[in-house]
């Protein structure tokens, strides 16, 4: 009964992604999440290696996802993770403010293109528009 319960509690829970080299950034993204209505696990990345390993591995239902990290491109992050699984919603969260970039996210499949610094109220309406209907969807 207990694990059924457990399966259940988890089965609601939004798993989102962060891949951002700003330590600071991560808390603060974390921080707003914390904030949140959606219930939510957070899994973080500094790097792209560590990012392409997560998505490997794992199924996230949202990736907040810097474009310059000191390894990988954001972009390719996004790229990699959309054919692994296509369902998850990317969210580009960078100081790259260049039409270029906006346009290959887009291209990529990258739902909203946010540029640093944000505010809490991006990120909040962000995360809550899915509340529903990832919750509620099949599989």
């Amino acid at each position: 009964m207990q694990e059924r319960e457990d399966e259940m509690q988890a089965a609601q829970l939004l798993n989102i992604l962060i891949v951002d080299d700003d330590a600071l950034i991560v808390t603060i993204l974390k921080d707003i999440l914390a904030k949140s209505k959606t219930r939510c696990k957070i899994w973080t990345a500094g790097l792209g290696a560590p990012a392409l390993d997560l998505i490997t591995h794992n199924r996230f239902d949202i990736a907040l996802i810097d474009i310059w990290l000191p390894d990988v491109n954001g972009l390719e992050i996004i790229a990699k993770l959309k054919v692994i699984n296509p369902k998850t919603v990317c969210h580009v969260i960078t100081s790259q403010d260049d039409p270029g970039y906006v346009i290959q996210a887009n291209q990529l499949g990258a739902e909203q293109y946010i540029l640093k610094p944000f505010t809490e109220k991006q990120i909040l309406d962000l995360i809550e528009t899915y509340n529903s209907p990832l919750l509620n969807a099949d599989g």
